[in-house]
């Protein structure tokens, strides 16, 4: 076995470390560029670390896994370093707004024969939402097209 290639990094932690049976355990993070994954943490390297959600850490000596391997995208190794330089920032909230969605509209209507099918307008915001881990979509008038 070579010798470890390693690197530093910064990471954000985003949510509570998943422990497995030996004590080890993956933490998602993001890291400098927006990068989300998760980092694999030892036991026997880093038991007493305190992952606290929204912090901030510098990984001095961690290990670096080739992305295809199926690994966490970084582990620590045997002399890694960490240490919180950060603390959580007030909570954002992210919001998508929509409104208007009309869903149910005949595509018949003639005053809005040129728009596409709401549903699928509908669906592209849902997507979007997904796509940009939005925290809540505050969906605004007229949902539906029904007139009584």
């Amino acid at each position: 076995m070579g010798k470890v290639e390693t690197t530093n990094i910064t990471v954000r932690v985003l949510g509570s470390p998943k422990f497995d049976r030996h004590g080890n355990h993956e933490i998602p993070v993001e890291d400098a560029d927006g990068r989300l994954f998760d980092l694999r943490v030892w036991s026997k390297h880093h038991g007493q670390v305190e992952w606290r959600v929204g912090s901030t850490y510098e990984l001095d000596g961690v290990k670096r896994n080739p992305v295809e391997d199926n690994k966490a995208r970084y582990e620590t190794a045997k002399n890694t370093q960490i240490s919180r330089v950060g603390h959580p920032q007030t909570a954002e909230v992210s919001l998508l707004h929509v409104s208007d969605t009309h869903l149910g509209r005949p595509l018949t209507d003639k005053e809005h024969m040129g728009n596409a099918n709401q549903l699928e307008r509908f669906l592209d915001a849902v997507n979007l939402a997904v796509r940009s881990r939005v925290d809540a979509i505050l969906l605004t008038g007229d949902i539906f097209d029904v007139r009584v």
